[in-house]
């Protein structure tokens, strides 16, 4: 993890701001602050912890959307000629002042987003990087932006692409015991699998804007097909 983060640090020090949405996986939020302590300080870079309700039922999580909607209904008619991105700003800023004024500590204020998404349910998260400075607005971007959805997609990618990483399979009479149909006999067969996913996802496959995560961060101007990415061999 440590080394993972000293890579991103390399790979985005030209970046003028960087936002990090950060899952509550054990020593990432430590290891993210420590990698980064310099451009916290200048305010160059933020950190959101974000939480999600992975234990909700399908038709819990459609309830939670139904209620969003509603909600979102409500306020809209109390503001007319407002847009729903307007209008869902509007929601968000209003919970974090109430936030802010019941709760001292920024780094203990954790915001519900007004929108959850279906695959996020109860999507909330907390800025890490607060140090009671920062710009409103700026804070309220982060918040709006925090989510863990496309990491989600990455993996949900990886599963069903790469039959190696695929859950394993449990059954009633396994008596809690998981088969793995797909494991593989040496560990770097999956390193391996993974790093031509990776350059593929990056490079090859493309989003709803139509680009790949590579164009966006300026690392190239096209979309690469697969026959490139096979025949190139750096320099």
């Amino acid at each position: 993890m440590a080394a993972h983060f000293q890579v991103l640090r390399r790979l985005l020090a030209g970046a003028d701001h960087i936002q990090f949405s950060l899952d509550r996986e054990p020593g990432i939020e430590r290891t993210c602050l420590l990698t980064f302590a310099d451009r916290i300080r200048r305010g160059s870079l933020d950190a959101f912890l974000v939480r999600i309700n992975k234990t909700l039922t399908v038709n819990a999580k459609r309830a939670a959307l139904w209620e969003a909607e509603a909600a979102l209904a409500r306020e809209r008619t109390n503001h007319p000629g407002r847009s729903d991105v307007e209008v869902l700003f509007a929601m968000l800023a209003a919970r974090y002042r109430v936030a802010v004024q019941n709760i001292p500590r920024p780094r203990d204020r954790w915001i519900v987003h007004p929108y959850p998404a279906i695959n996020e349910p109860e999507r909330a998260s907390v800025c890490l990087t607060d140090n009671g400075q920062r710009e409103t607005g700026r804070l309220l971007q982060g918040y709006a932006r925090a989510s863990l959805r496309s990491i989600d997609r990455y993996f949900m990618q990886i599963r069903r692409k790469i039959h190696l990483l695929e859950r394993p399979i449990h059954s009633s009479s396994a008596d809690g015991r998981a088969f793995y149909g797909y494991s593989a006999y040496s560990a770097l067969v999956v390193i391996r699998l993974l790093d031509i996913f990776r350059v593929t996802y990056n490079f090859h496959l493309t989003g709803k804007q139509k680009t790949t995560p590579a164009q966006r961060l300026g690392l190239t101007d096209r979309v690469w097909t697969l026959d490139e990415i096979l025949a190139f061999e750096g320099g």
